[in-house]
C-alpha cells in the first residue's frame, strides 16, 4: 500500500515536472519572440536616426543656399524663404517673376 501511495506521488511529481518543462520550454519561445521584437524596433529607430539626420542636413544646405541668395539680393533670409515656395514644391525656373509691388507689402506674389 505504501508502495502504491509513493508510485502514484512520484507519478505526480513527473506530472508536475513536465508541465513545469513545458511551460518553461513556451515562456523561453515568448522571450526569443520578444528579442526579435526588440531588435526590430532597434533597427527602425536607427533607420529614423538616420533619416532624420538626413533632413537635419537638407534643411542645413537649404539654409546657407538662401543665405547666399539673400545676401545677393539683398532681402533678409527669412523673407526671401517666406517668398520662395515650399521646400518640397518645385519651383517654375522660367520665367521667374519676383514681384517688387507684392513682396513689398507680403512676402507671396498676389495674382
Amino acid at each position: 500500500m505504501v508502495t502504491n501511495e509513493y508510485a502514484e506521488i512520484t507519478n505526480g511529481y513527473a506530472e508536475i515536472t513536465n508541465e513545469y518543462a513545458e511551460i518553461t520550454n513556451e515562456y523561453s519561445e515568448i522571450t526569443n519572440e520578444y528579442a526579435e521584437i526588440i531588435n526590430e524596433y532597434a533597427e527602425i529607430i536607427n533607420e529614423y536616426s538616420e533619416i532624420t539626420n538626413e533632413y537635419s542636413e537638407i534643411t542645413n544646405e537649404y539654409s546657407e543656399i538662401a543665405n547666399a541668395i539673400a545676401s545677393v539680393v539683398e532681402v533678409d533670409a527669412d523673407r526671401l524663404a517666406q517668398m520662395l515656395p515650399p521646400f518640397d514644391v518645385e519651383m517654375q525656373h522660367e520665367p521667374i517673376r519676383l514681384c517688387g509691388a507684392c513682396y513689398g507689402k507680403a512676402p507671396r506674389h498676389r495674382k
